[in-house]
Order: C-alpha cells, then structure tokens, then sequence
C-alpha cells in the first residue's frame, strides 16, 4: 500500500509540474530535446509503476 500512494503522490507531482510546462509556460526555455526527456522520463516511470504494482499483486496473492 505504501507503494501505490507513493506512486500516486510521485504522479500528481509530476502533473502538476509537467502540464504547466506542456502549455507552454516556460516557452522560452522549451527545448525539442528537453520535450523528449521529458516524454521519456514520463514513460519510464508508467512502466516502473506497472511493475511495481504486479509485482505487489503477485506477493499478495501467494501470500493469501
């Protein structure tokens, strides 16, 4: 359970300083390698939470 609301603050926090930055607010700094940085880091993470969050299913279920 730990993990998951880890997850789930790292996500929000990554929401709320990513679409601000998405829209444009920093447009002078905006780099097309930074976007994809970005993107990459973004996709990363997705596939991490995933595995995370199969891998705590697996130990629950065996452990039941």
């Amino acid at each position: 359970m730990r993990n998951i609301r880890l997850n789930v603050w790292f996500a929000f926090g990554d929401n709320v300083l990513g679409i601000p930055l998405a829209a444009g607010v920093l447009y002078p700094f905006r780099h097309p390698a930074l976007a994809g940085r970005r993107s990459g880091i973004g996709a990363a993470t997705t596939t991490e939470t995933r595995r995370v969050l199969r891998l705590v299913q697996e130990l629950l279920s065996s452990s039941s």
